[in-house]
Parts: structure tokens; sequence; C-alpha cells
């Protein structure tokens, strides 16, 4: 094997955790003088994650490394040591001298690590000297090191008002840009714009007290002007949102339409959805699926949901033309289509049917917090009216109006699933009566009358009979047939103190038995079957009332008649 093969085999068994036969070949390599197999047996006895702890032989081994042909970058990891207290006692000045050599021979990692400590003011009296650090970060990226520019985004994030007066930010995005175009030689005449959109994408990720939008549109434009791509569609994006600029949806599909025909597959994403969702343009589903599909093409995944959406919208019949762009957007946990393909395989209307693979999707979406998903499925178990699926009706049930943001109407449907199930354990009385109390402390009549059911039926105090009462009333008000049948309920059990509500009551009753309400008619009947002082009984109008209420079809008014004409 040559030295090349035996490197890759040792940084192989690194990989898989094999950490003796990984230090096996580093060694066999340093013996052959591979400075930088020595450094990561080094680099490998000091990972925390590997919970080697053997920092002695790694202080040594980089302390001699340090000194050698190409070993310079062992100066980096004995400044950690340094920086950490890890073997050694910590001490941040040997630490910066360590960076510094490693800096000196412009090792990207060093830059990173000196800039930390400018942070920390660690070398400063405790003072921190952001300036030197967003230096050491930029020049980081000047040498390699990728991550640079994000360090500068994360270190002004944290910054307020306390810690970085408005003058000193403004003072200090000057220097960035200074340092910034000294650092890389920019020529605003000249270049491609890629170091225009680092710094810019560098502004727009910095998320805290101040905003650096403007800085980031001004650099966005300085890299367009150059022609770049990648600033013209996030520049497009800046105009979609209105971030820092005003909302131009316009503006936005122009620059969006000026990238993608310059072959940029973001912005061909982006341009689709614009003819898609209309942002800027009139919708146009055919355009949409053009350039999403070049953008897919030209690599960029994340338009293969919209895509896949979009041949769904042209004709959900022909499942031929989105069905493998569907699956590919499920495969990324896309909400939106696995909760479409998920509807289409537990319906079977565009897609031969398969529960098992609707309700798979369903739940993936739900899982991902997909709002719809949940509701879906709780009626999918609902309807196979099977108790063995209850749990997971009221599982999804309960999960669909758990949101604040929840849709009245679920919420209207879920109550009274609730209310109807409540004989069956799955669906708890506690829950039944909260989702149902939401309803009705919000005006909901048909709400409030099952309230007032199931205050009666747990009826346990006086207080629950004056819960049953106040919920009862408050429906029959809004003339509604339950909430005034329950009030006949309670004069007839002798649970309503106050029958001088009782004649309005068999008023409404009456008036909507007249419109054809069964339940209605079934309520009077049981009434006359009683009657009040004031009212007297009558045995063969409520005969009459209930015979009428069974011919409407109302079940409990068919058994009923059934028990009187056999008495």
């Amino acid at each position: 094997m040559t030295n090349e093969s035996v490197f890759a085999a040792a940084m192989d068994h690194l990989n898989n955790k094999k950490y003796g036969d990984a230090e096996n070949l580093f060694r066999e390599l340093m013996n052959q003088g591979n400075i930088h197999a020595q450094i990561n047996l080094a680099t490998m006895f000091l990972d925390p994650n590997l919970s080697l702890r053997r920092y002695k032989e790694a202080y040594e081994l980089l302390i001699d490394a340090v000194e050698k042909v190409d070993g310079i970058s062992a100066a980096n990891n004995i400044g950690m040591m340094y920086m950490a207290g890890i073997h050694v006692e910590q001490d941040f000045h040997k630490a910066f001298e360590w960076f510094q050599k490693g800096a000196d021979h412009q090792i990207g990692a060093c830059f990173v690590n000196l800039a930390k400590i400018h942070v920390i003011g660690a070398v400063n009296n405790g003072k921190p000297d952001l300036k030197s650090a967003i230096k050491c970060f930029i020049q980081s990226y000047k040498f390699g090191y990728p991550m640079g520019l994000d360090e500068i985004s994360t270190v002004l994030s944290r910054q307020t008002p306390t810690t970085l007066s408005k003058e000193k930010k403004e003072e200090l995005v000057d220097y960035i840009k200074r340092t910034y175009i000294e650092e890389n030689s920019l020529d605003p005449k000249s270049g491609d714009g890629s170091h225009e959109v680092e710094l810019a994408e560098m502004f727009d990720r910095i998320d805290g007290t101040y905003s650096y939008k403007s800085d980031a549109a001004e650099w966005y434009a300085a890299a367009r002007e150059k022609g770049c791509t990648k600033a013209i569609n996030n520049l497009a994006a800046m105009f979609l949102t209105g971030e820092h600029v005003q909302q131009d949806l316009k503006q936005a599909y122009c620059y969006f339409k000026e990238a993608a025909e310059l072959g940029d597959a973001f912005a061909m994403k982006n341009l689709g959805c614009c003819y898609l969702e209309g942002n800027g343009t009139a919708v146009d589903l055919n355009a949409a699926s053009h350039w999403l599909m070049k953008s897919v093409e030209g690599g960029c995944k994340h338009a293969i949901p919209p895509l896949a959406f979009t041949l769904y919208s042209i004709n959900p019949l022909d499942s031929s033309t989105y069905i493998g762009y569907m699956e590919k957007a499920c495969d990324l946990n896309h909400r939106e289509c696995l909760l479409i393909l998920g509807k289409e395989y537990l319906e079977g209307e565009n897609l031969k049917q398969d529960l098992n693979k609707g309700i798979s999707l369903l739940k993936r979406a739900s899982s991902l917090g997909e709002e719809s998903a949940p509701l879906i499925l709780g009626l999918h178990y609902i309807s196979t009216e099977k108790p063995e699926n209850y749990a997971d009706a009221s599982k999804y049930l309960l999960k669909a109006v758990s949101a604040k943001d929840r849709h009245p109407k679920s919420l209207s449907l879920v109550a009274q699933i609730f209310f109807n199930k409540r004989e069956y354990e799955e669906f708890d009385k506690s829950q039944t009566l909260r989702l149902n109390k939401l309803l009705a402390d919000s005006g909901d009549s048909e709400a409030q009358a099952r309230v007032a059911a199931l205050y009666l039926e747990n009826c346990e105090s006086n207080q629950d009979i004056e819960q049953a009462l106040k919920y009862a009333i408050l429906s029959a008000d809004q003339k509604c047939i339950a909430g005034l049948s329950i009030l006949v309920t309670m004069f007839i059990t002798g649970d309503l103190p106050d029958k001088s509500i009782l004649p309005k009551a068999l008023d409404d009753l009456e008036e909507a038995s007249k419109n054809g309400s069964a339940i209605a008619t079934f309520a009077l009947g049981q009434f006359y079957e009683v009657g009040t002082t004031n009212i007297a009984m009558d045995k063969q109008l409520a005969i009459e009332y209930i015979s009428q209420a069974a011919e409407m079809g109302y079940e409990p008014a068919s058994l009923k008649i059934k028990s009187m004409l056999k008495n």
C-alpha cells in the first residue's frame, strides 16, 4: 500500500470507531516520517467525542510535530490545549502565542481561534476587541476556513445596545467592509461578484438586536453588477419578503427571472414559485412547471416539492406526471406533499387506494407538524366504526385541535365526535367536556346544549345541576332545539328550579316542530306525558307528538311509542 492508501485506511478505521487499528496505521506512517499522521494521531487522542483522553501523549506528539517541516498546523491544537486547560494549565496568553505562530503560516483555523480570544478579551484584560476579532475572522476566510464569515455573523448577532452602541456598530460595519475589501483585494470593476455575495450573506445572516439588511442589500447589488446570479436571486428574495427594502413582488419576479435566465437553479425554483403562486406575475402553471423542471434538472432539490404540487394541480387525474416527483418530495419530508399523497392513497380518488400507505404518509406529515393531517387521520379511524381504532382516533383528533390557532370548524367537529362517542373510554369525559366548553363559552349553542347534557349525565352535586341549567338556558335563548329539549328533560326529572322559563321553551319547541324538527316534536310529546300545574297532562297529545317524531325517523321516538302503546 502507498502512504496515501495507508492514511486513507487509517481514517476509515477512525470513522468506523476502530481506534486501535487507526492508531497502528498512523504510527506506521509516523515511523516513515509522515508528520500529518502524527498530528492526526494526536488529534484522535484529544477528540472529546472519542473519550480516549490520552492528553499527555497528544501534547508530546504535537510539541514534537510543530518543530518539524510541515508540522506547523500542530500549533492550532497546542493552542487549544492551553485555551481549554487540557493537560496543561489554562493560559490564554500562551494559547494566543501558539495560534499566532500558526496564523503567521496562514493556518485558517488559527486565525479563527485568535479571533475567539479577541472576542472574549482574554488577552486584553477582559475587554473584548471586536475589530481585531473581525479582522482575524476575515483572514481565516481568506486562508481557507469556510466558516470565517459565519463566525462574524454569530458574534454580531449577540451584540446589544449594552455591549455595542449604535454609533460603534456603524463604525464596526465600516471597518468590516474596508478590511474585507483590503484582505480580498476587491476591485469594483473586476471579479465575478463571488466575494461580494459572501459578504452580503454574512450581513444577511445576522439575527439580533441590530439589523444589517441594508448592508446585505448593498453588497448583493454590488455582486449583481458583476453578474453574480446568486446575488440577484438573494436580492429578489429581499424584495419578495420586504426585508429592509419595500416589498415589491414585481421587482422580485424580475430579478428571479434575470437570475434564472442566467442559469441559476435556485432562481429557477423561485421563478417557478412566482408563476405557481402569482407573485409579481399572473398564475401560469405551465410556466411554473417549465422553470421548476429546469431547476430540478439543475440539481435544486428544493424545487421538487413545488414541481410535484404544480404537476398535481395541472391534472390530478394523470398521476403518471406527478407521482414520481411527489414521492421524491415525500422522501424529503415535505409536509404538504406527504399530506396530498397520503390523502390520495387513503381516499383512492385519483390513485389506486392503499390504506396502509396513505396512513403511513399522513402519520409522517402529522409528526412533521402538518396541521390538517391529524384531523384526516382521526376522521379515518372514526369512520371505520371499529372500537379497536378509537385510541388512534382520539389521539389524532386531540392533536388536530391542540394548536392555539386551530380552525373553529375543526374544534366543532372534534367536540361533537367526542360527545357522540363518549360511551367509549378512549373518548375521555373530561376531554369531552373541555372541548365542548371551549365552544360553548364562545357562544356555540349546540355546544352549550352538549355541555348541559354532560353536566346532567355526570351529576354529582347541586353545582353540576346549576352548570347544566346555565348552559341549557344559554342554548335555549338562541332557540337551539337541543338546549330547549334539555330544559324539558330537566323539568321532567325535577331539576328545573325556575318553572317560569318553561312556557317560552315550549313555544320555541312548537315553532321548531312545525318547521319539521323531530327532536322538538319528541320533546313536546315527553312534556305532555307529564304536564304541569298550569298545563295539564295530555296522554293523547303526547302520543300524537311522539308518533309524529317516530314517523320522521327519530329512533328514540320509535322506541318510546312502542313502550307507550304496550302500556
